[in-house]
């Protein structure tokens, strides 16, 4: 049967992998949950009805996932069992939804999640159910664009690509009483050994009268019994009964990347109602240790352990069509085999098989809440406060007694200077630490001040550039983990043509980045990118296009999960000290004389041209002569030969283009700057053109010569439409003159354009370059509206207002065609003060 639904899911996958569809077998319940009670029946719902295109709706199976979609909707009807009564508890519970989500159940809204991916549970009130005990349940997901729908994703370069769809099946569970609730573990270290503290409540209903437990705690491995306790209780009347003990645990049964040994608390209850007594069983498989963070170090279980992990990016490519469990198990299994004792989840939270898995490897999991890079005008938002502490409450239950969830963050490149994003950190890290034995951590935007009150349990260095560039005396003290350790970057990581060479070298180069991590920075450890390639939503410049996507090739691991060649090379990083650092990683800049030739050249043609034609330099001497420059001569068209001003303008065109062009092939790598641009140009559909564009220095530099060169052309239109409005007898020539002398000045210019690109690969101060050519900027303005006062013989306030209308004329444009999210301009004002990130 399992051969036939795998067989089944294949082909569903072909048919609708051309419709961006995504699908992948999930698990049997028994490989989804942690927690199993004979007093619960569950139901698995994974036939439902999908609608999001007009009003086509199709019958699909889940997990389904969909990309390049805004919204979708899932709908079922279902028929409770014919035993149901009200006093039966329903609750609808899923692994994890992508995508804001909005539950309904028979048009009642029953809860909504924020677009965190985790496991959670929404409970059914009974007056939600019909008189014919029919359910119909709708949930209506949307990809947040704002903190009033969830968690939205505002970063563009390596963005995960987005999914809405829900990531697992759906279960209904019928519950009857009592309830055992809040069940939670504590492994307390002493001198004289291990104590297990653990505790759980009892929710009694009205006609509950006594009950009689028996606890048995055993090990998962040989089914040894740990301990064994019967408990007693009368005249409870509808109260809630907290229960606890503890006893001394073996060191041989502690939770250890090195012994991960698994625990099974079993509660075996006898209940006395008023109408009988019924029995039922209670089944959590748990393991029992102890996280510390104490003066910058980790300790598990009273040891000093050190952080040796990798990244996982979150991509649902690599499951579809396959197994979900069965390849998860794969990558972890990959991972561990590497020397990696930890997981980070970069910024999502894991559903329970992946936690599961890690249980029983070994794998210490750092997860996140997905508050990737907010602004700080975000941390304003009640709703996003409120969705935060829902998320967390939900997680308690689910997460529970996983003994490999270490660490949960609360941010990754949070503005932690700014006192509202503070105040929400420590609001959101209260509400979780309430929930024992999890650390709380957070990525600040590095460079600013942290805050003097720690508000969470230790921070994470990241930063998009490789820890060799890093000074061990950058004020990193306060940040207990690197992360981003072996991070590729284009202008710092030259990839060699030889595949063989690659090979090599990106084993050396984890290898050196691990080396100086662990000795010159963070003892500690830290997090490697990354465990496997995931695909992009938007094209960045490290990553390469097929044609499903975008893929960010820095994994260990292909997208189908199969290892890279270089993997077997590399061997356990975290067992290598290789203390040379090869000088290959440390390339330079692009060296090129290709502006400075061009320029040169360029300069050496006009000045020829300059000297053998009188007319031109009694032309350019009237020029620069007088700020009106020589056009009271203008009415005189003998004197303004047209081959001048086209010569001097295409001159000037040349220095102006040469200029920003050298910087935009200079910084063309610069994530930085790719960030920025990726705000306006995603919109306008350009950003991928620009990445394309900006690496061929020839090219940028033509179509900028091209903007400069059609400026005088477009203008004396402008000029000439202007002049006949007036019944003005202004000649096109003229107004051409007119545009291409009132640059002349930007002749000068040429040395500064010469050096542009070695003044910058020698890494001078930028702003100096920039000064002096809005110094040129500003006198060939000024020039120009003298020039059209004189032509025209108007006001200058009103040759002013009308060069300002031509140049808002574009903007508005520009407006007209950009269509951003709202929140652009603040996370803009982010970029623009977190240059240290990159």
């Amino acid at each position: 049967m399992k051969i036939k639904h795998f067989l089944l899911i294949c082909l569903l996958t072909t048919a609708l992998n051309a419709q961006g569809f995504l699908q992948y077998d999930w698990p049997e319940g028994d490989k989804t949950f942690n927690v199993s009670a004979s007093n619960w029946q569950m139901y698995e719902i994974k036939e439902w009805t999908l609608s999001g295109r007009g009003s086509e709706t199709e019958e699909v199976q889940i997990p389904l996932l969909v990309k390049n979609r805004d919204q979708l909707t899932f709908s079922r009807r279902v028929k409770l069992p014919k035993n149901w009564r009200s006093e039966q508890t329903l609750y609808l519970i899923t692994q994890g939804v992508n995508g804001s989500s909005y539950f309904y159940v028979n048009g009642h809204i029953l809860g909504i999640s924020p677009n965190s991916r985790n496991p959670f549970r929404l409970q059914i009130p009974a007056d939600y159910v019909k008189e014919d005990s029919v359910l119909n349940i709708e949930i209506r997901i949307k990809l947040p664009q704002s903190t009033d729908r969830g968690f939205p994703t505002i970063v563009h370069t390596f963005s995960e690509e987005r999914y809405i769809g829900l990531a697992s099946p759906l279960y209904l569970i019928v519950a009857d009483p009592p309830a055992v609730n809040n069940v939670q573990f504590n492994l307390q270290h002493s001198e004289a050994g291990f104590t297990l503290n653990y505790r759980y409540d009892i929710v009694a209903p009205q006609n509950m009268k006594a009950f009689k437990i028996v606890e048995i705690i055993q090990r998962t491995s040989d089914q040894k019994i740990l301990l064994r306790k019967q408990r007693y209780s009368r005249q409870l009347n509808g109260k809630k009964i907290t229960l606890e003990g503890q006893f001394a645990l073996d060191p041989s049964n502690v939770w250890s990347p090195e012994n991960p040994q698994m625990l099974r608390f079993t509660l075996q209850a006898e209940v006395t109602f008023e109408n009988g007594v019924k029995k039922f069983t209670r089944v959590q498989t748990f393991g029992a240790r102890k996280i510390e963070h104490v003066r910058q170090k980790f300790y598990l279980n009273g040891q000093l352990v050190q952080i040796r992990g990798i990244t996982m990016h979150l991509s649902p490519e690599i499951f579809a069509g396959k197994s979900y469990y069965a390849q998860l198990r794969r990558l972890l299994n990959f991972a561990r085999g590497q020397g990696f004792n930890a997981l980070r989840l970069a910024h999502f939270l894991p559903d329970e098989p992946l936690l599961r898995l890690a249980d029983s490897l070994g794998l210490m999991v750092f997860a996140e809440f997905p508050l990737w890079r907010f602004p700080s005008e975000f941390f304003n938002e009640n709703f996003l406060l409120e969705a935060a502490k829902n998320v967390g409450h939900q997680i308690r239950h689910f997460y529970a007694g996983h003994p490999s969830l270490t660490a949960i963050g609360l941010g990754q490149e949070i503005p932690l200077h700014v006192p509202v994003a503070q105040k929400f950190m420590f609001i959101l890290n209260g509400k979780l630490k309430a929930g024992p034995g999890v650390l709380t951590y957070i990525s600040p935007i590095p460079g600013f001040p942290l805050p003097p009150e720690r508000v969470a349990d230790f921070y994470i260095y990241d930063r998009y550039r490789p820890v060799l560039f890093l000074n061990a005396n950058q004020h990193l003290q306060a940040f207990s983990l690197m992360g981003k350790i072996g991070f590729l970057t284009a202008d710092l990581l030259q990839m060699e043509n030889s595949e063989i060479t690659h090979q090599i070298n990106r084993g050396l180069l984890i290898r050196n980045e691990l080396y100086k991590s662990i000795n010159d920075i963070q003892p500690n450890g830290g997090f490697v990118e990354c465990l496997f390639d995931w695909r992009t939503e938007y094209p960045n410049d490290l990553g390469a296009a097929d044609s499903a996507g975008n893929v960010t090739p820095h994994g260990f691991l292909d997208l189908n999960g199969d290892p890279k060649p270089w993997t077997k090379l590399l061997g356990n990083p975290w067992l290598q000290n290789e203390t040379a650092i090869n000088d290959r990683y440390f390339t330079q800049q692009p060296k090129t004389n290709f502006f400075s030739i061009l320029v040169t050249f360029s300069a050496i043609l006009f000045f020829a041209i300059y000297r053998r034609v009188p007319r031109l330099r009694e032309n350019f001497r009237r020029s620069l002569r007088h700020s009106y420059g020589f056009f009271v001569d203008l009415r005189e068209r003998r004197i303004i030969p047209f081959f001048n001003s086209i010569t001097v303008s295409t001159f000037i065109a040349l220095i102006a283009a040469v200029f920003l062009a050298s910087q935009i092939y200079f910084f063309h790598k610069s994530l930085w700057l790719q960030e920025i641009l990726s705000v306006i140009l995603i919109p306008l559909g350009l950003f991928k053109r620009y990445l394309e564009w900006s690496r061929d220095k020839l090219l940028i530099t033509a179509l900028l010569f091209l903007f400069f060169v059609l400026i005088p052309v477009i203008g004396a239109f402008v000029l000439k439409i202007l002049a006949w409005i007036n019944r003005s007898k202004i000649r096109y020539r003229q107004g051409f003159a007119i545009i291409a002398w009132a640059g002349a000045p930007f002749v000068w210019f040429f040395p500064f354009s010469l050096i542009s690109y070695h003044w910058l690969l020698y890494q001078q101060p930028l702003q100096w370059l920039w000064i002096i050519f809005g110094i040129f900027a500003f006198w060939t303005q000024i020039r120009l509206i003298n020039g059209i006062h004189i032509l025209f013989i108007a006001k200058t306030s009103r040759v002013f207002s009308i060069l300002l209308l031509c140049y808002f004329i574009p903007i508005l444009i520009f407006w007209a065609l950009f269509n951003p999210p709202g929140y652009w301009v603040d996370y803009l004002q982010l970029l623009m003060k977190a240059q240290s990130l990159f």
